[in-house]
Parts: C-alpha cells; sequence; structure tokens
C-alpha cells in the first residue's frame, strides 16, 4: 500500500514536470537522454519553461541561464532558485545587453563586482566605483585604462602601485600622453615612460622631467639618435 501511494505522489510529480516537456524527451525513460533532450531543445527554442522538467539541477540552471542570455531576459533568471546561479545569470544577460542597470538586481558580491566590472569596459563608462571589493575595483580601472587609453583611470588605482604604474605605463607607451608618465609613482617606470615619449615625439624637452642627470643624458642622447635615423629615412 505504502509503495502504491509512493508511485502515485511520483507519477504525479513526473505528470506535472512533463506537461512543459517536448513530447519527444517525454517519452524517453533514461533521466539522462530525458534531461539532455530537454537541455537542448529548450535552449534550441529559447523555451524556458521546459527547463522546469530537467531533473538535474545544473542542466536546469544552465538551460535557464542560456535562455535568459539568449533572449536578453533577467526575468527568466529568476526561476533559477540558488542566489549565486541566479547572480551570474543576470551578470551574463546584462553583459550580452549592455544593460547596466541590471547589475543593481544582483545582490551576490563577486557576481556584481564583475557585473559592474565588465560593463564599465563594455561601455567605456567609469562604473568602478561601483565595484565593492577593493581587488576587483582595482582591476576595473585597470581594465577601463587599458581599454580607452585614458590614464585619469588607472590614477584611481588604490594600494597596488604596481598594477597602477602598470596601467599609466601601458598607456605612455601606446599614446602621446606625457601626463600618465607623471602620474607614475615608481621612479624607473617613470623613467621608461619618458624615454618612450620623448623618442616617439622626437622632443628632448621631455628628458627634462627625469630626475636622473645619467638617465637624462641617455634619454636626450637616444631622441638626437631616433632624430638622425629619421632624417636619413626621410632623405
Amino acid at each position: 500500500m505504502r509503495w502504491g501511494v509512493f508511485g502515485a505522489v511520483l507519477l504525479l510529480v513526473l505528470l506535472v514536470a512533463c506537461s512543459n516537456v517536448p513530447r519527444d524527451c517525454a517519452e524517453k525513460t533514461d533521466f539522462v537522454d530525458r534531461d539532455t533532450c530537454i537541455l537542448t531543445t529548450a535552449i534550441a527554442q529559447n523555451e524556458s519553461a521546459a527547463c522546469s522538467g530537467i531533473v538535474n539541477e545544473n542542466w536546469r540552471i544552465w538551460c535557464y541561464s542560456d535562455i535568459a542570455v539568449n533572449t536578453r531576459a533577467a526575468t527568466v533568471c529568476e526561476k533559477i532558485a540558488a542566489e549565486l546561479p541566479r547572480a551570474y545569470c543576470i551578470k551574463g544577460v546584462a553583459e550580452a545587453a549592455a544593460d547596466v542597470t541590471l547589475c543593481l538586481m544582483i545582490n551576490a558580491s563577486a557576481a556584481g563586482d564583475e557585473c559592474w566590472r565588465v560593463l564599465s569596459v563594455a561601455t567605456n563608462t567609469s562604473l568602478c566605483a561601483n565595484v565593492a571589493e577593493l581587488k576587483q575595483r582595482n582591476r576595473c580601472y585597470d581594465d577601463l585604462g587599458r581599454a580607452t587609453l585614458d590614464y585619469l583611470h588607472c590614477s584611481n588605482i588604490v594600494q597596488d602601485t604596481e598594477k597602477r604604474d602598470s596601467c599609466l605605463l601601458r598607456i605612455g607607451l601606446k599614446t602621446d600622453s606625457v601626463e600618465a608618465c607623471d602620474a607614475i609613482l615608481t621612479p624607473y617606470t617613470a623613467e621608461v615612460c619618458y624615454i618612450n615619449q620623448a623618442i616617439q615625439q622626437l622632443d628632448e624637452t621631455i628628458c627634462a622631467r627625469i630626475a636622473s642627470e645619467r638617465v637624462r643624458s641617455q634619454c636626450e642622447g637616444g631622441v638626437d639618435l631616433a632624430r638622425q635615423h629619421a632624417n636619413r629615412t626621410q632623405g
């Protein structure tokens, strides 16, 4: 009698779960085959209702997440019960839609921080101040500085001189921004930046910003050689 009741309940659960399941999948008796069928069919048809019929929780999350991103519908993510997977689902939609407002829907700090960082670079907008964790916030400013080649973003990096100076140096090597070199805190790194700028612009006056007389002289010599080479090439 006990098994009869249990079997009836199980059958009822399966029938409810199968209500949104594609007919070809519902007919499969092996749960793995059935879940695979539902997953691939639901994603192919962007039919989130079918995902509820997947027994394996990770695959069910996968199903909702893929469809949410494909359709740019964060509401689909709300069907995911677990907070962290739901947060990363919303983050995925935010990235796909380039919609920064969706980052506000994320409660999980790690996913939220990543959302702000990725969207900041994607939209070339400084959203990094919204990143809660310092290391991730610095990474956000670093990524944004490198993406926009705007040294001011690098200057917002705190408590990590190496990352800050590396960000500024990259911009100094890729642009004519002497200001990027000025903002570098480590003397040797700043010298490398100034020398590159001076040679790149054929402007020995930039060398005057170097404190070391020996390095300043090397900088001026490098500019002179670069100018001679440029004259020979033009001649």
